[in-house]
């Protein structure tokens, strides 16, 4: 099975690309097509580190986590 890990963010700079990179390390490559970072308007640079650390990252006008996860659903690849 081939799931798709969605992370609704806004302003979480400091602290997703250690998030990303505990969810690499512990889940079985086989099952994870993707991380996505469901970026609302961050004033930070919560893409750009996300990015770094691998996330497709969807930026989402919205700052509304129902928004957020819709959009991210809606582009995710897995289930």
């Amino acid at each position: 099975m081939s799931i798709s890990i969605i992370i609704p963010a806004i302003n979480e700079a400091e602290g997703i690309a250690g998030l990303i990179h505990y969810l690499r390390q512990n889940s079985d490559p086989a099952n994870i097509t993707e991380i996505i970072v469901a970026n609302g308007p961050s004033a930070d640079d919560t893409a750009g580190v996300a990015k770094g650390a691998g996330a497709k990252v969807i930026d989402v006008p919205i700052r509304r986590k129902s928004a957020q996860m819709n959009r991210a659903a809606e582009a995710a690849q897995g289930k």
